[in-house]
């Protein structure tokens, strides 16, 4: 009778244990798991909107040019600036294209007199397959404002030396 009552006492001590749920340990690891897998899924949409975005860039540099190039076909001459005013009636939209984190105006330089040469300018954000298929021009022979120098594209600083661009030479 006593071991009856004993073995009772111990298998309902144990048998509190095996109530559903989670230990505080479980939820903890639980947690953190998905802590890490949000942290890497962040990490990778923001690489894919810096991408994005120099995308847009390259884009926006070539249509530029292309303006740039008509108004070349109408004035035997580059234009002086790449304002609104001055290229918009070749964009489709009226207006030429902004950078799309900073909404600054794309690098322009022209040179000569009449203007004969030029160069339209981009940063990059990431090092891309973009920066093989641009002019790589040295930029120092440009004014207003002076160029970039498209031919040393290391990326080493993102946005600083990935200089994307187009003109003639």
């Amino acid at each position: 009778m006593i071991v009856l009552l004993i073995s009772k006492v111990y298998n309902d001590k144990h048998m509190k244990r095996s109530i559903k749920g989670f230990t505080l340990i479980e939820l903890l690891v639980v947690i953190s798991i998905i802590g890490v897998l949000a942290t890497l899924l962040i990490i990778n949409l923001n690489i894919a909107n810096q991408k994005k975005r120099d995308v847009k860039r390259a884009a926006d540099v070539t249509q530029i040019r292309t303006a740039i190039e008509f108004y070349y076909e109408e004035n035997s001459s580059y234009p002086p600036d790449i304002g609104d005013a001055t290229l918009g009636k070749y964009m489709k939209s009226g207006k030429v294209p902004k950078d799309p984190s900073t909404t600054d105006p794309y690098g322009y330089g022209a040179n000569g007199s009449p203007r004969t040469q030029y160069q339209v300018w981009t940063e990059l954000e990431v090092k891309s397959a973009a920066l093989n298929s641009d002019d790589d021009l040295p930029g120092n022979t440009y004014s207003s404002p002076q160029g970039k120098n498209g031919v040393t594209e290391a990326c080493t600083t993102a946005g600083e030396d990935c200089i994307f661009d187009v003109g003639s030479n």
